[in-house]
C-alpha cells in the first residue's frame, strides 16, 4: 500500500484530488445499483414525510446516524435536516465508518458544485440516481488517502481528518 507524504495534510485541494475526484470517476464507468434492502429502504423513504432530525432523542439513533450527523455538522458546510437522508447514508454505507465519512465528504464536494446549502432527500437521490458505491470501491478510496505518519506519532493517518486538506471543497 502506498501512502501519501506527509506534507499532503498542508495541500488545500487535497481531499477533492484524492478522494472527490477518484469517487466522480468511479460514478462515470462503474455504477453500482442499489441492493434489494437498498432500494426496499428508499422507496419507503421516498414515500414517507420528511422527519426534521431535531425530532429524533439522540438515545434512539445508530451510531452511524450520530457519527453522519456529528461530521457534517462540525466538518462541513452543508446541512442536512431530513433524518431520511442520514437513514439512507447510513444504510448504504454497510455499517462502516470509514464509508459514512466518504459519502458525506463526497457529499459535501457536491453541494458546494452545485451550490446546495441543505441537502434535500431530492437533492440526495438525483446524485445518485444511477446506484451508490460498492464498498470494494470505497474501501479502496479509503486506503488510498492514508498519510505516512510513523507509527510513533499520535497524529491520524487519515488525509480526511485535516480542514487543510478539505478547503478546496468547504
Amino acid at each position: 500500500m502506498k501512502l501519501l507524504p506527509k506534507e499532503s495534510i498542508k495541500d488545500t485541494n487535497a481531499i477533492e484530488n484524492y478522494i472527490c475526484k477518484p469517487l466522480d470517476e468511479i460514478r462515470k464507468i462503474k455504477r453500482t445499483p442499489m441492493s434489494q434492502e437498498d432500494a426496499e429502504i428508499f422507496s419507503m423513504l421516498c414515500l414517507s414525510s420528511p422527519i426534521p432530525l431535531n425530532e429524533i432523542k439522540d438515545s434512539e439513533k445508530p451510531f452511524l446516524c450520530k457519527l453522519i450527523e456529528k461530521r457534517i455538522e462540525h466538518c462541513y458546510t452543508f446541512r442536512i435536516t431530513d433524518s431520511r437522508v442520514i437513514l439512507m447514508l447510513a444504510q448504504v454505507s454497510s455499517k462502516v465508518a470509514g464509508n459514512a465519512i466518504l459519502y458525506v465528504t463526497y457529499l459535501q464536494y457536491l453541494c458546494k458544485k452545485n451550490n446546495i446549502k441543505e441537502l434535500s432527500f431530492n437533492d440526495f437521490a438525483k446524485f445518485f440516481a444511477d446506484g451508490f458505491f460498492s464498498n470494494e470501491d470505497l474501501s479502496n478510496i479509503w486506503t488510498s488517502q492514508k498519510v505516512d505518519f510513523d507509527s510513533k506519532s499520535m497524529a491520524s493517518d487519515n488525509l480526511i481528518d485535516y480542514s487543510t486538506a478539505l478547503t478546496s471543497i468547504l
